[in-house]
Parts: structure tokens; C-alpha cells; sequence
């Protein structure tokens, strides 16, 4: 009898039984939640209501950080007003902030943040130079001087945004190619403004143009965004198919004795409806796996050909970067060299043209109307020079002991390898053919024999041990046992005589030798860490703690003050060589007061 006769109108419920109350039926693909882009979510939404608008949440601030761009070299005299005219030109700018020194004049560099890194990558584009020319602004200071404006990432931006880039699907390169040289035609005509001297025109005309940017660069984000929602659900409802299709039959296939006639309206033909016949089903499945394998195949080239343009544009970026240092540092060597062909021709002719008499009237230089001190800044000068002249004489000596000392330790090397050698060839033993006679007596181990054995080992040669000699240890113990505390008085004279040794010309300060022996972890927290943050916020007048850990890790790294200045010139311009100058001589003052135990 049919167990599902008791149904008064005879129909069977379905293979595997009714579904439950919050799954759908087995035909239909479940009721998978996507989320919606926000451009969808606000047309479903329909219109506002007249409940106030909530206030705006407050903004991630890792999320502002990864989206900061630093703009430097900015031409002197050109307002905050324009810089932010032409950073809105590449997308939806969330703020821009210009360092000022202490008096509250504005430098020439400040930091740009972004809403999204779509813009952010469109201002290296445009503003950046990396796909044009870059962005050059004249001084309205009334000097004229050219500057081109710089726009830099940091690592971390630089990392967050190729990680962005490969999420992304690929896009129309000839539509971000024409829509980059369209925001560039627009900066062109900024700059040309600027450079004229014209005032930023009202912020109507250019919000218009940032709304613009925004919605199409928000559209484009939407397509790619469906694109990608769509592929991934062709994915998941292709995988449910296979697993449903899979289940059925082999639960069909496990009912099929039992249900092959027991149709009370339908019949056998149940079970046919139900489950297509194998070769279809085989076909399907073949042809649904040839498909994800060639969605696979695509893909993955889209990737790999993705890669190689991040590949290529890193490339050329470095590339570009090296190329603009290297006429950067031409263009210092010229200046520094028209620089002192005027200085000399200026002294050639001040010194030619001198007059002792027209110059005590004047009463200018010191030797004319302060005789007394001009003789105390000489007397000071020359010590300085001699004190130098000793250093390097004392370098001159501890070198040429040193070279005697590596000469002597080859030597004596040298020597203990010819022993070592001599030796070697004295113990060696010579090997020779021998006849075996197996007509001998073996001899048997004796008492006898074993004190044989006790004289052959007394007789060979022993090797003389040498006592060794602790007397240069005493001595240094006993010189450091010996030394005398210093007074104050005997210290801080040290200390006043140590800082006027230390060289404060450029030149002299480059070629001194740092002890970079004595220089210890303890000493760079404890002295050089605090030094460098006071000078940081003594030039930028605020705190960059990124900044400081750059400057500590590049002493740890003993690396040359040239290398700091130029790493230092983007961030810090023109004040990068004094900061520099000031942190080495901290360098060599708090080593040599290590050495010296001052």
C-alpha cells in the first residue's frame, strides 16, 4: 500500500520531501543577499523622507592616511586657494593642509587627502607626471622663479594603491587615457592663470566640475562593480547546479526500485520528469566545466597582463625618478659652479681695488673698528686650525700603526703556515708495497707486548707546550684601575675644548670621521632621538614621527650625510643641508664624548 495514500487527492510530495519553510524550492536558485552599490541602493531606496538626516559619521583615519599624497615645491606667492583648485581637478579632494614655520607664514609643501584611491591615482597621473608633463608654477612673489610642483606617495599609500589596482577589473585604457588628458587640459589652463597672476574664480564653476568628476569616476566604479557581482554569481549558481544535480541523482538513483511503479495519477513517468536522461546530463556537465575553465583562462591572462603593465609602470617611474635627480644634480653642480666663479671674480677685483684708508673710514671689517676683537675671533680661528692639523696628524700616526700592526699579523701568519706545512710533511708515511707471508707465527698479545706498546708511544716526539703570556691584559686593566676622576671644572673644559674641535664648515664636517663604534642603541634613543624630533618640529612646526624613524634607521644604517641630504631635500627643501649639517655634528659630539668618557 501506498504510505502517502492518506493525501485525499493522491499526489506524492516530491523526491526527498517538501523543502523547508525558509529554503526555496529546488528549481529555483536560493535567495542569496548581494550587496548593493551605493549609487543602486539609493535609487531603490526611492525618495528621502522628511526625517532629519543623520549626522556624519566620523572618518577612518587609516583610510585618510593611505590616501594622502605630499605636494612640495611650491612656488613661493601662489595661495592655498589654487594648489586646491588644481588637486580637485582629479577627483573628490577630502581636505588639503599647507605646513607653516612658527611665525605662521606657509611653506612651500603641505599634505592632499583623497575620498577615494581612484583619485589619488589620478593626481600622480596628472599633477604627478607620471603619464604628462607635471604641473611648473611661477613665484608671484615678484622673483619669477619656476618650481615644478612635486606629488609623491609614500610606501604604505604606494602599496594600498597597487593592491586597489589589482582588485579592480580591467578597464578601458583609451577611456582613463582621455579622461586623464582632459583633467590635464584643464590643470594647463589653472596654470596658466596662476602664472598670470589671476585670482581662483568663484567655487561654483569649479565644484560643477568636481561633481562631474565625481559622478563619472562613481558610474565607472558602479559598471565594474555589477561586472564583477554578475561573474561571481554565474559562478555560485553554476556550482549549485552541479551539487543539486549531483544529490538528486544519487538519491533518485537510491529510490528508483521502490518508486519505478507505484504512480497513483502520474505513474512510471515520474520519475522521468525528474531526472534527465545520463547522456544529456554528462553533456551539460562537460559543457559547464569547459566553460569555468575558460572563464578561468581568461582571467587569469587579464591578471597576468595586469602585472605586467604595474611591472612596466614601476619601471618607467623609477626610471623618470632617476632621470629627474640626475638633472636636478647637474643643475646644483652648474649653480654652485657659476656661484663661485662670481665669488672669486668679485674678491679678485675687491682685493685689487683695496684702499686701507677708504676702508678704516668706512669702519666696516673688524680689524678697522674693533682691533681687539677681530684679534681674539683670529686667535680662535687659527686654534681651530691647529687642533684640526693635530687631529689629523693623530689619524696620520694611529693609520700608520695600525698598517704596521696588519703587516706584522700577515707575516706572522705567513710563518705559522710554513710550520704547519713542515709539519704536515714529516708526519706523513710512506706507503710501499708489501708481500704477505702467511708461513709466520702469528704472534699473540702478551703482557709482554702491551709494555712494547707503553715504550714505542713514550719515545715519540711530544709537542712543548708554550705558557701563555697575560701581561698586555694586566696592563690594560691596571691604565683603566689607574685613571683619575675627572673634576667639573676638568670635564666641562673637555667638553667647551671638545665642541670648538668639531669642524662647522661643510666640507670638514663631511670628511671627519664618525666612531661609529661607540654609537649603541641607548645612545641614539637617549640623545640623537630627542635632538632630531626638536629640530623636526623647529622647521616643519609640527611633529612627524614617520620623518624622525626615517632619520634614526639612516644612522643606524651609517650611511653619508650626502645620501641624507638628498633623501631629505623633498621633504624639508632648502632647510634639509642645515638640518643635516646640525644632526652630524651632534653625531660626532655625543661619540667622542663616549670615547673620551666625558
Amino acid at each position: 500500500m501506498d504510505p502517502y495514500r492518506n493525501n485525499q487527492y493522491g499526489f506524492r510530495p516530491p523526491p526527498g520531501g517538501y523543502p523547508p519553510a525558509h529554503m526555496p524550492p529546488l528549481g529555483m536558485p536560493p535567495n542569496v543577499a548581494s550587496p548593493m552599490p551605493a549609487a543602486a541602493a539609493a535609487a531603490a531606496a526611492g525618495p528621502p523622507s522628511a526625517s532629519p538626516t543623520p549626522s556624519t559619521p566620523p572618518r577612518d583615519a587609516q583610510k585618510d592616511k593611505l590616501n594622502t599624497l605630499f605636494i612640495g615645491a611650491i612656488a613661493a606667492g601662489v595661495s592655498d586657494d589654487w594648489i586646491e583648485t588644481l588637486l580637485k581637478t582629479c577627483g573628490n579632494l577630502v581636505h588639503w593642509k599647507r605646513t607653516k614655520d612658527p611665525s605662521g607664514n606657509p611653506k612651500g609643501f603641505g599634505f592632499a587627502t583623497y575620498d577615494d584611491p581612484d583619485s589619488v591615482l589620478c593626481a600622480l597621473r596628472v599633477l604627478g607626471g607620471e603619464k604628462t608633463d607635471g604641473v611648473t608654477l611661477k613665484a608671484q612673489d615678484g622673483s619669477n622663479v619656476e618650481k615644478k610642483m612635486i606629488v609623491k606617495a609614500d610606501d604604505n599609500v604606494r602599496t594600498h594603491l597597487e593592491g586597489h589596482q589589482r582588485q579592480q577589473l580591467q578597464q578601458d585604457e583609451a577611456k582613463t587615457v582621455a579622461s586623464d588628458d582632459e583633467k590635464y587640459n584643464l590643470v594647463q589652463q589653472y596654470i596658466h592663470a596662476i602664472n598670470a597672476g589671476q585670482q581662483p574664480a568663484s567655487s561654483s564653476a569649479a565644484a560643477s566640475d568636481s561633481a562631474e568628476t565625481t559622478a563619472e569616476a562613481s558610474i565607472d566604479k558602479e559598471l565594474a562593480f555589477f561586472k564583477e557581482r554578475a561573474a561571481e554569481r554565474d559562478d555560485h549558481h553554476s556550482q549549485q547546479h552541479h551539487q543539486r544535480q549531483h544529490h538528486d541523482g544519487r538519491r533518485d538513483s537510491s529510490d528508483f526500485p521502490r518508486r519505478r511503479g507505484d504512480g497513483f495519477v502520474k505513474g512510471p513517468t515520474e520519475y522521468h520528469s525528474h531526472q534527465p536522461p545520463p547522456q544529456l546530463q554528462h553533456q551539460q556537465d562537460m559543457a559547464t566545466d569547459e566553460e569555468i575553465e575558460r572563464r578561468r583562462q581568461e582571467k587569469h591572462e587579464r591578471d597576468v597582463e595586469n602585472a605586467y603593465h604595474q611591472r612596466e609602470k614601476r619601471f618607467e617611474t623609477r626610471e623618470n625618478q632617476k632621470l629627474r635627480e640626475y638633472k636636478k644634480d647637474m643643475k646644483r653642480e652648474l649653480e654652485l659652479e657659476e656661484r663661485e666663479a662670481k665669488d672669486k671674480a668679485y674678491w679678485l677685483e675687491r682685493l685689487a681695488n683695496w684702499d686701507d684708508d677708504v676702508e678704516m673710514a668706512k669702519g666696516e671689517e673688524p680689524y678697522y673698528h674693533d682691533r681687539s676683537r677681530w684679534r681674539r675671533m683670529r686667535e680662535s680661528q687659527r686654534r681651530r686650525e691647529e687642533e684640526r692639523d693635530e687631529e689629523d696628524r693623530r689619524r696620520e700616526v694611529q693609520e700608520a700603526e695600525d698598517e704596521h700592526a696588519r703587516l706584522e699579523e700577515e707575516e706572522r701568519r705567513r710563518k705559522d703556515s710554513r710550520l704547519l706545512n713542515r709539519e704536515a710533511d714529516d708526519g706523513k708515511i710512506a706507503l710501499k708495497p708489501t708481500k704477505l707471508n702467511f708461513n709466520m707465527p702469528i704472534k699473540r698479545n702478551t703482557l709482554g707486548g702491551a709494555d712494547e706498546d707503553e715504550e714505542e708511544e713514550a719515545k715519540k716526539k711530544r709537542r712543548v707546550l708554550v705558557p701563555l703570556d697575560y701581561g698586555d691584559i694586566d696592563q690594560v686593566k691596571t691604565d683603566y684601575e689607574d685613571e683619575e676622576p675627572m673634576s667639573s671644572e676638568e670635564r666641562q673644559r673637555r667638553v667647551k675644548q671638545l665642541i670648538d674641535s668639531i669642524p662647522s664648515s661643510q666640507e670638514d664636517l663631511w670628511k671627519y670621521t664618525v666612531k661609529w663604534d661607540e654609537l649603541n642603541e641607548d645612545l641614539i634613543e637617549t640623545k640623537l632621538h630627542p635632538f632630531v624630533s626638536k629640530k623636526i618640529v623647529d622647521l616643519l612646526g609640527m611633529e612627524e614621527d614617520d620623518l624622525v624613524k626615517f632619520v634614526l634607521q639612516f644612522i643606524r644604517e651609517r650611511k653619508g650625510p650626502d645620501e641624507l641630504v638628498s633623501e631629505l631635500e623633498g621633504a624639508l627643501d632648502e632647510d634639509a643641508l642645515v638640518f643635516v649639517m646640525k644632526l652630524w655634528r651632534a653625531l660626532i659630539f655625543e661619540t667622542e664624548r663616549k670615547y673620551k668618557r666625558l
